[in-house]
């Protein structure tokens, strides 16, 4: 047989078993003119050759009818199906778009006062005598750049960034529950699903290199009530095109301190500052499967908190504490100091 267009090959072969199938399709004159039984009986013989055709034994070019079509459809199906797993990755086979495990040796250890000789009487302002007194009351402290495109996203993804970092910042440090509830919660709704998983799950980790609680400003229970109603804040918002692990993206960087003033719980007269000076960096990035926010770098070092204590939680250092046996290094820093870099060890603050 010739090859035509819509066989261009010649591939498509019709042998005599071909034939002999198709040729049974048609009703006889009788059987479309005679009674519904026989019409019905018929069709059943008609059916049956078809079957014992589709069985018969193939060799060479010869294939059953339809084996073609059959094995496009299964093509199509398993093609349909590896969509469906590429979209959902159920078997978690594919590398993950996430950068990573969360670091995990991100927080400067904390600098205390060894006497708080300028903590506050608990009278009138507690903020009296120190920077704070000029800083702004909670969030009204949290300040950003004005938007603008950056690292391919347009100014108003950029926007919706800052509105992340804003949570992550009320909710770590300014959040009553986070801050005298040991509450975690809050904080963790604000993180990538993946880095959210990382961070509860260490929360049961009692090494305190690994428990990531130092990420939040959660005092020791029982140890601290606010006195009166503000928190004050001072700080600044960078934003930058940046890398991080292979990845580019827009990166946020905070730097923040937060004066609290606590007392022992119903004993407002022993209030102290305790001053919290956060550095942290929120990374905005996307890739094949779309956008992801993660925490590259957070935490605090905390003035007039005790260095001896290593279980994540802030641990006031009230006038009258058994002394703080932590050896401390290098001269005193100034804890309101936005530049300062507190290095590493437990250090002396010239101030509260």
């Amino acid at each position: 047989m010739g090859t035509s267009s819509e066989d261009p090959e010649g591939r498509f072969v019709f042998d005599e078993a071909f034939v002999a199938s198709a040729g049974i399709k048609e009703p006889s004159a009788r059987e479309r003119t005679g009674n519904p039984l026989t019409r019905r009986l018929a069709e059943r013989r008609r059916r049956k050759e078809m079957i014992k055709q589709w069985r018969a034994p193939r060799s060479g070019r010869g294939r059953r009818p339809g084996a073609r079509t059959l094995t496009v459809v299964l093509a199509v199906g398993l093609v349909a199906v590896a969509a469906v797993l590429a979209e959902t990755d159920p078997l978690g086979m594919r590398p993950g778009r996430r950068p990573g495990t969360p670091p995990l040796t991100l927080i400067p250890a904390p600098v205390v006062s060894p006497v708080p000789t300028d903590a506050p009487s608990g009278a009138g302002d507690p903020f009296a005598g120190s920077p704070a007194e000029l800083y702004a009351d909670g969030a009204a402290g949290i300040t950003f750049p004005v938007a603008r495109a950056t690292a391919g996203f347009s100014a108003k993804e950029v926007q919706v960034l800052f509105a992340r970092a804003r949570a992550l910042l009320t909710a770590s440090h300014l959040d009553a529950g986070t801050l005298f509830n040991s509450g975690t919660d809050r904080f963790a709704r604000q993180l990538d699903p993946d880095q959210r998983r990382a961070f509860t799950g260490s929360l049961q980790n009692r090494d305190s290199t690994k428990n990531l609680r130092s990420w939040l400003m959660n005092f020791a229970p029982k140890t601290s009530e606010l006195t009166g109603s503000l928190i004050k804040v001072h700080g600044v918002t960078t934003l930058a095109q940046a890398a991080r692990q292979g990845h580019r993206g827009a990166l946020v960087k905070v730097n923040y301190i937060f004066v609290y003033p606590v007392h022992r719980p119903g004993l407002p007269g022993t209030t102290i500052r305790v001053i919290a000076h956060l550095r942290g960096e929120v990374f905005h990035s996307r890739d094949a499967r779309g956008e992801w926010t993660w925490i590259y770098r957070w935490g605090s070092s905390n003035a007039n908190a005790r260095c001896d204590v290593e279980d994540g939680y802030v641990h006031p250092f009230y006038a009258g504490s058994q002394p703080d046996l932590t050896g401390r290094t290098g001269a005193p820093v100034d804890p309101y100091d936005l530049n300062q870099d507190p290095g590493t060890g437990c250090q002396t603050v010239n101030h509260t």
